[in-house]
């Protein structure tokens, strides 16, 4: 029996599928190649209708996790609008989310800045589920996932030191006796210096310091006092945690720029057809 006659030919009703449909149809084993190969007969073509009409009208929804774990099938990537706005968002979020997570630990408060943390990297694994599909996409956001998670890390340790080593001032401050409390049922101590304008400050990561009370050591302090002093040097302080942090960030920035070209591509491959 033949075709009906109002059915459009069976190549452009084969064009006309949604990158949603053909995803249907490849999960279940029948690819854009295979269906145009089945199609060159008469009654191919009325098969492969019946198998579109049976598989990619009727989908059966395949759980996200699986979905992101399968290569994607050739020819199926998605729209080039959709892959860069996928990057232009997760770039400019993940850029905004570390400057909001530096800004809550350095001027508001630690466990702020941790809570936030937690939210980033809850975030970070969410946007997994909505990468594009297109051939480098995954690749690039898999291996931005490493770096995204050393700069959230570094930023919610190491943003008081960083801030100190671009705004703070060295000094020369005195050693004073620490202060003690109790910690999870431990007698903690913590240090304390004396700056030359006379006031005593508690020093982050200094420990007792109870050996070295009365010595004069090189510190680094906040003239507007949102960060307490550290020892060291402004030079010094924090320059292995903001080495690591670049490294991540030029991983991070490469996979980025990867997802971007990929966009391009993809677009540039549209206007050649």
């Amino acid at each position: 029996m033949a075709e009906s006659e109002g059915d459009p030919p069976i190549g452009v009703f084969l064009d006309g599928l949604s990158p949603s449909e053909r995803r249907t149809l490849a999960a279940a084993g029948f690819d854009m190649t295979r269906l145009r190969e089945l199609a060159a007969t008469e009654a191919g073509a009325r098969q492969v209708r019946h198998i579109v009409n049976e598989f990619a009208l009727a989908p059966v929804d395949e759980p996200a996790a699986r979905r992101f774990a399968h290569a994607d099938p050739p020819g199926l990537a998605d729209p080039p609008g959709r892959v860069g706005a996928f990057w232009a968002l997760y770039l400019g979020g993940s850029a905004a989310v570390l400057v909001l997570l530096g800004v809550c630990v350095v001027m508001v408060a630690q466990l702020l800045g941790l809570v936030v943390g937690i939210v980033a990297f809850t975030g970070l694994f969410l946007v997994g589920t909505t990468v594009p599909r297109s051939p480098w996409s995954r690749p690039a956001y898999l291996a931005s996932v490493p770096a995204m998670v050393v700069l959230l890390a570094t930023t919610l340790l190491y943003s008081p030191d960083w801030y100190l080593a671009s705004r703070g001032r060295d000094t020369v401050a005195t050693v004073e006796t620490p202060s003690y409390q109790w910690e999870h049922g431990a007698r903690v101590a913590t240090c304390r210096v004396r700056l030359p304008d006379g006031s005593v400050h508690s020093v982050r990561g200094g420990g007792s310091c109870a050996d070295a009370v009365g010595r004069r050591r090189p510190v680094v302090y906040d003239p507007h006092g949102l960060v307490g002093p550290a020892f060291g040097r402004r030079t010094t302080l924090g320059s292995k945690s903001r080495a690591v942090a670049a490294v991540a960030a030029g991983i991070a920035a490469l996979a980025g720029a990867a997802g971007l070209a990929d966009a391009a591509r993809l677009r540039g491959a549209r206007r050649r057809r």
